[in-house]
């Protein structure tokens, strides 16, 4: 199953659930809650994670580094992998059951005393999740605060908290129905995020379109951009990047993060870190769904990646092959709003298992499989030999980690 939704979620989930045939999230409303909640003027510096792959990674191994260089560091990361709760971390360390069920309930009574806002949109889930995690994470005396953007950039409400730094990850053409339908339309919305008080914008290297319209917003907010050097350059000659284990396209995104982190904690005139003390930080950082390995119980290793188009399925096969040899089985879940035609070429030469989700709002078509789709709940049926590679989306994912027993209280120790 995807992560758990309990009934002390119910209030995040309120206002989406109860919206109408063409309601808009709000985030007139949204500031209007975050008045209410008195988080509208928030001075603690935070770090804004946007784009389309990897911002979970990249927020996670940034919280890691803030973390090590002394500083009590709040995460904020979307989505969950068994429950919501799992979203608010502080010190690397998910918020318990008790201050959720606390959180939640003071969600409750702060909804029934909102007013109705003039355009008459709702709030997000997942604004509801930021601007309630924000909250928390001054309430727990929070030295800095690094915000995963749920969906796009300036539409988010992420985009309501000024942000010292901002680090981007690879943009490209996912959710074009939603913040598109360009994708010079999704990188405008997610480098939006870069405001007045934004000193340093640091990114993944991008497509030649995509970093014009980063540079050009960064320009106008007067920001100083820096990207990473590409695959290959001089960090990892210099083996700079050695201090990061992560893995496949997660590498990169990692090696974001800690660069982000060190500048923000230049920014605030942090001394510089030993490498030996940021290493043993991160050696404890643990992504779950992000290329990451289990044991079943029957001794089955399994490879699994929440990859959703062409460029991650063939990082993570090439894992898979050069550290475990091929696998026997490959369980794919991609619905048709995702790059289906990239992940069925990058696995060419392989009889994949195209798996569905029973969740109403997504669609699998069969176009472009060899076999028949498969129901998630039918999955064990179909593997074969010792070696599965499972890659999809998040609510696949979760329903595989949740099978295998995984747990995600812990993101980092410091």
């Amino acid at each position: 199953m995807p992560a758990k939704k309990l009934e002390i979620d119910e209030p995040f989930f309120r206002e989406w659930r109860r919206r109408r045939p063409g309601d808009k999230r709000s985030l007139a409303r949204a500031r209007s809650f975050m008045r209410l909640l008195g988080i509208e003027d928030v001075r603690v510096p935070i770090l804004t994670v946007v784009g389309s792959k990897g911002k979970a990674t990249t927020a996670v191994y940034a919280a890691a580094t803030l973390a090590a260089h002394g500083l009590k560091a709040g995460l904020l990361t979307s989505p969950p992998i068994i429950e919501n709760r799992e979203r608010f971390r502080v010190g690397g360390v998910a918020i318990g059951a008790a201050d959720y069920e606390l959180l939640s309930r003071r969600l409750d009574g702060l909804l029934a005393q909102l007013p109705a806002t003039e355009d008459g949109g709702y709030l997000s889930p997942t604004g509801l999740f930021t601007m309630m995690g924000v909250r928390y994470m001054v309430d727990a005396g929070c030295d800095v605060l690094v915000l995963e953007a749920g969906l796009g950039g300036r539409s988010d409400e992420v985009s309501l908290f000024g942000a010292q730094a901002v680090a981007i990850t690879r943009i490209f053409g996912e959710h074009a129905d939603i913040i598109g339908p360009t994708i010079a339309d999704i990188a405008a919305d997610k480098a939006g995020v870069v405001g007045e008080s934004t000193k340093a914008v640091i990114s993944i290297h991008q497509s030649a379109e995509v970093a014009g319209i980063i540079a050009g917003r960064v320009s106008e907010m007067g920001s100083r951009l820096e990207y990473l050097d590409p695959p290959g350059g001089r960090d990892e000659v210099e083996g700079g990047s050695a201090i990061v284990s992560a893995k496949g396209v997660s590498y990169h995104n990692a090696r974001l993060g800690v660069r982000a982190a060190s500048e923000l904690a230049q920014l605030l005139a942090m001394n510089a870190i030993a490498p030996e003390r940021l290493r043993s930080v991160l050696a404890t950082v643990s992504t779950p769904g992000r290329l990451s390995v289990h044991l079943d119980a029957s001794g089955r290793t399994w490879i699994v990646d929440a990859a959703i188009d062409g460029v991650g399925a063939a990082a993570a096969l090439r894992y898979c092959e050069l550290n475990y040899g091929a696998p026997t089985t490959i369980l794919v879940s991609i619905p048709d709003s995702k790059d289906v035609a990239g992940v069925r070429s990058a696995l060419s030469g392989y009889g994949c298992v195209p798996v569905k989700l029973a969740e109403e709002h997504l669609s699998f078509g069969v176009e472009l499989w060899e076999t028949p789709l498969v129901d998630v709940e039918d999955v064990e049926q179909h593997i074969r030999g010792d070696r599965v590679l499972a890659l999809g989306t998040w609510s696949f994912v979760s329903i595989i980690l949740h099978r295998l027993h995984v747990r995600n209280d812990v993101a980092f120790r410091v």
